[in-house]
């Protein structure tokens, strides 16, 4: 099953007050550190859907697909049309965020083996019924994500067929925790040090 994935790194991180995606994190941006997870995975393709900022901070060495979303201020639901406009054909796209820094690469493995053996319409990572990323659609909802306009995500589409979602559950809440604000950002560095000492 060819899978895609769709990462969303579009965002001008308005609420962060910088580009959150350039800040280092053990040793990496925040944006390489998620890519660097991917390169390991079976994608069969990996689109990175970016500005014209923050497409310079991508490691060359990594040899996805670079999409520049010029209207990222429209809000996310641009860069997920960009993102499935430019795929090629496929049988379902995996959707990323950026920023969800204690995400595991061996839980996205799992989420693409699930999925492939469930043949799920779509597969929601989540914690205690609390619904995160990633997700994966089957290319069969490819027009609804494509019908998506502003600041909304592909939690609209999910939301209106929930009778084919399957939820992942990922024993750690922390895994689903994107970073919005420093306020998150200094949270997460404060959990990691106890977690270290």
């Amino acid at each position: 099953m060819r899978i895609h994935a769709i990462v969303l790194a579009a965002g001008l991180s308005t609420r962060f007050g910088d580009d959150k995606l350039a800040k280092l994190y053990k040793g990496q941006t925040v944006l390489n550190y998620l890519l660097n997870k991917l390169k390991e995975l079976p994608f069969e393709e990996v689109y990175v859907v970016t500005n014209e900022k923050t497409y310079k901070l991508i490691d060359e060495r990594l040899k996805f697909n670079i999409l520049i979303n010029k209207d990222a201020q429209q809000g996310i639901s641009t860069s997920i049309r960009l993102g499935l406009q430019l795929s090629s054909e496929c049988e379902a796209y995996c959707f990323v965020v950026a920023d969800q820094l204690a995400l595991k690469k061996e839980t996205i493995a799992d989420m693409l083996n699930t999925y492939k053996d469930n043949q799920t319409g779509i597969l929601c990572a989540s914690h205690r019924g609390e619904l995160g990323n990633p997700v994966i659609f089957s290319n069969c909802y490819k027009e609804e994500l494509m019908q998506l306009k502003g600041d909304v995500g592909g939690k609209k589409v999910l939301k209106k067929h929930l009778a084919d979602v399957t939820l992942f559950e990922v024993s750690d809440k922390n895994e689903l925790i994107d970073i919005d604000t420093k306020l998150d950002w200094n949270r997460l560095l404060m959990e990691e040090k106890s977690w270290n000492n």
